[in-house]
């Protein structure tokens, strides 16, 4: 089963608040609205992967006040 995170870090080495899905849509947008929210920090980092069972792959990052990774 396919299943998408969502992680937002405020600091690198930090704790995160993370979410999980199996609507790649939803976990999209969230990633957007966390960007919308919590973007403006110098140490936010917010990434997006994707998890099929056979590793991850990292869909998108927020770092450094900008997109650093996007695929779609």
């Amino acid at each position: 089963m396919t299943t998408f995170r969502a992680t937002l870090h405020f600091t690198a080495a930090g704790p995160a608040v993370t979410g999980e899905w199996s609507a790649a849509p939803t976990a999209r947008r969230t990633w957007r609205d966390w960007i919308g929210l919590y973007g403006s920090g110098e140490d936010v980092i917010i990434r997006l992967v994707k998890d099929a069972g056979d590793g991850e792959q990292v869909l998108a990052e927020w770092k450094n006040g900008r997109v650093v990774v996007e695929r779609r």
